[in-house]
């Protein structure tokens, strides 16, 4: 079953264009320059420290990345597997189960490899879980809770948000820790009131076992806690800052909460469609443990879907099935327990192969290339698995060379090679195999701020056909001038102020008061007020004069004529020069598109409206005639704002004119 297992893992083997992210930081390390992604900056642009170190130590033996990359996530993978059957089937037919919903999953199959952290987190999630469902011994010596906690510390080093699987069994072995055996809160409280307030011998002889086991499972807590308190300690100290940057820059997106509750419930769909085996073993561990609330099995469950339901909260993710792994892997102990029967095991394996698709691993040639889920979810492994898989690079290896990226990044080389100045400051939102490539002469400023720590800070450029993961960043005037020459050349004063406050934490001296002082405020969020958030959030809007826009333009125009005005996300803000209380507009607007209209008095917004798409067979704007709500035509407005909703990405508008 193993060999079946490993063999399966080697067809599908692959690396992820994010991995190159933490190829580039190793690369750059190796090469003296650091843990850091742009030489010039100390920037944590990894979300999985531990998964990084340990790449880190592959490469230091093997000096090459792709291969060992693979090599190391397939012996997780075979790891996670041994660990499963051995530590909980109970039969051979169990085994069997196991392996066939590990072949059958998708999602486990495409992250086992990729390079990302995926691997590492399935170990140390089935390791914890082997740890909290050992029957040995109803209470557990200090030792092993230390252990535990060292298990989900290891798993927050690796990615933070892991720490929702381990909550519910930590605090229930925290709980149990504190009701000693013949010891209670009932009966301590009846020998208080037995004995008076000053309490007998054996009442202090129990409260001097009590806090001694406190003081010892604090010392287990520190002891366990310790990796993770020490990454954060050096990231604090290094980095300037606790959470790494992709951190920052995902939570600057500025998307509504309902919105992103509506696009997790997207992700959870998109792994029902193309997950099944998945999301399906899940949901059945969960039911079959829940059945017991107070069951340890039940804590992992519910650890598991306390992940789920973060990763909804959240907005899901772009990569499908990335997310479902891990909560997978938690509860799969829990069906290798059970009592499977060979015919079982059989059956499964049959409603498996007949009910649902064949996973890819087992399907016959290559991957379906660039397959793109709905909703901005994507197989990414079909998407890259031809120029970055296993098997493709194997065959030929000038694979890796062939996607869009690398021939970007080479062609810029032998641009760079007539360039004597270095380093060369470059904008740009592919900082996958492209930033590796180009080496550490090349700066990049990452538009998607993930790599960049003065982008991450600023908000995202509204843009209502947003993909999670993906938030660009407009570049400030001025950025790349300031990083070419190091002097401040920024058009915004008080941004420039900003960033030369960020760059004493980011390049200046390690070691200097000055740069604990601003790591403290940074930290606290006390230059926050520096940042004209409204200003780079609703970067490209147009602005204009009603006087300029009044001219009226028929309907069927098209996007092309000089009388229509294209639209970014960010739209046009038409001024009207002083307090009006017309109770309609006319507007023109491209005729497959939505729009959200607000009518504004000063910066207060007094109402607002929507103009529908129309979709009609000709072309061209289509004239509206808009309904002022009565809230701002009582009270007056003296602009319009005009932002684009959904449609084709090609707003326009042509006039508008009070009614």
């Amino acid at each position: 079953m193993g060999t079946v297992l490993l063999l399966c893992l080697i067809r599908v083997a692959w690396i992820s264009d994010d991995t190159f992210i933490i190829f580039r930081t190793i690369d750059n390390f190796t090469q003296g320059h650091g843990l850091r992604w742009n030489v010039a900056e100390r920037v944590q642009v990894f979300t999985n420290p531990l998964w990084t170190a340990l790449l880190l130590l592959a490469n230091a033996l093997t000096r090459e990345l792709f291969f060992t990359t693979i090599a190391v996530s397939i012996l997780l993978s075979i790891l996670t597997w041994w660990l499963i059957v051995t530590r909980f089937a109970q039969s051979t037919a169990a085994a069997a189960a196991v392996t066939v919903l590990l072949v059958s999953s998708s999602a486990f199959m495409d992250f086992s490899t990729s390079g990302l952290e995926n691997p590492l987190t399935h170990v140390l999630v089935v390791a914890f879980v082997a740890l909290f469902l050992s029957p040995r011994l109803t209470r557990w010596p200090l030792t092993r809770l230390a252990t535990l906690v060292l298990c989900a510390a290891l798993g927050m080093c690796n990615r933070l948000d892991t720490l929702l699987l381990f909550l519910p069994a930590l605090v229930h072995g925290l709980l149990a820790q504190l009701r000693p055996s013949g010891h209670d809160h009932e009966s301590t409280t009846s020998s208080r009131d037995e004995h008076g307030v000053g309490g007998s011998a054996m009442e202090r002889r129990l409260d001097g076992v009590e806090a001694g086991l406190n003081g010892r499972i604090l010392l287990a807590l520190s002891l366990g806690l310790a990796p993770l308190v020490i990454w954060e300690l050096f990231s604090l100290f290094y980095y300037g800052f606790l959470f790494p940057n992709t951190a920052y820059a995902k939570l600057g997106h500025g998307i509504g909460r309902v919105q992103l509750l509506e696009q997790g419930l997207f992700y959870l769909q998109d792994g029902w469609l193309h997950h099944k085996p998945t999301l399906l073993s899940i949901v059945a561990a969960s039911l079959l443990a829940l059945g017991r609330p107070r069951s340890r099995p039940a804590m992992i469950s519910l650890g598991a879907l306390l992940y789920l339901a973060y990763v909804v909260w959240v907005g899901g993710g772009f990569m499908s099935g990335r997310f479902l792994t891990a909560p997978f892997v938690a509860i799969l102990p829990l069906l290798a327990r059970r009592k499977w029967r060979p015919s079982a095991a059989v059956l499964l394996a049959g409603i498996l192969g007949l009910a649902l698709p064949l996973p890819p691993c087992l399907r016959p040639g290559p991957p379906e290339f660039g397959k793109r889920h709905e909703h901005g979810i994507v197989d990414e492994r079909s998407f890259y698995f031809r120029y970055y898989g296993l098997v493709p690079v194997l065959s030929d290896p000038s694979t890796l060379d062939r996607h869009s990226n690398a021939l970007l990044a080479h062609k810029l080389i032998g641009e760079l090679e007539e360039i004597e100045a270095r380093p060369h400051v470059l904008p740009w939102n592919r900082v996958g195999q492209f930033g590796y490539l180009v080496g550490p002469d090349v700066h990049i400023v990452d538009t998607y701020a993930l790599a960049d720590p003065l982008l991450a800070r600023i908000p995202a450029r509204r843009n209502h056909n947003w993909r999670v993961g993906h938030f660009r960043r407009s570049v400030p005037e001025g950025y790349v001038e300031t990083l070419e020459s190091g002097e401040d050349e920024f058009e915004d004063e008080q941004l420039g102020q900003y960033f030369e406050k960020l760059r004493l934490i980011t390049s200046g001296d390690l070691v200097s008061w000055a740069r604990f002082k601003e790591i403290f405020r940074f930290n606290l969020g006390l230059h926050a007020d520096l940042i004209d958030r409204e200003k780079y959030r609703m970067a490209g809007m147009l602005q204009v004069d009603l006087r300029s826009i009044e001219a009226p333009v028929p309907e069927g125009t098209r996007r092309s004529d000089e009388r229509c005005r294209s639209l970014t996300p960010s739209g046009i803000q038409i001024s009207i020069g002083s307090r009006v209380h017309n109770s309609q507009i006319e507007v023109s607007l491209d005729h497959n598109d939505d729009y959200l209209i607000q009518f504004l008095m000063g910066d207060r917004r007094r109402g607002e409206a929507l103009a529908r798409a129309h979709r009609i067979a000709s072309k061209g704007v289509w004239v509206h005639t808009i309904d002022v709500p009565a809230s701002a035509a009582q009270d007056g407005y003296d602009s319009i704002l005009i932002l684009p909703q959904r449609g084709d990405k090609n707003s326009c508008i042509g006039h508008l004119r009070l009614l």
